[in-house]
């Protein structure tokens, strides 16, 4: 829903939510390709939210899996 899909958001509180969600610029890229749009600011978004989501992400996953796996 908030990946901006499907339909556009309008409401300001969506607009600024959808700016930190990897899916909408990855939507907007692809949008971008087929129609003739801008790439790069939307490409640089992916690559960014998702290097940012993965360095939060994997270490919090790994503690989790060492505290259920191995009970440290």
């Amino acid at each position: 829903m908030l990946s901006s899909t499907y339909f556009p958001l309008e409401h300001p509180v969506l607009v600024a939510l959808n700016a930190g969600n990897p899916l909408y610029h990855l939507a907007q890229v692809f949008r971008g390709i087929l129609i003739g749009g801008p790439v790069a600011g939307h490409l640089a978004g992916v690559v960014g939210l998702s290097a940012l989501m993965l360095a939060i992400l994997v270490p919090l996953d790994l503690r989790l899996l060492r505290r259920r796996v191995l009970g440290d």
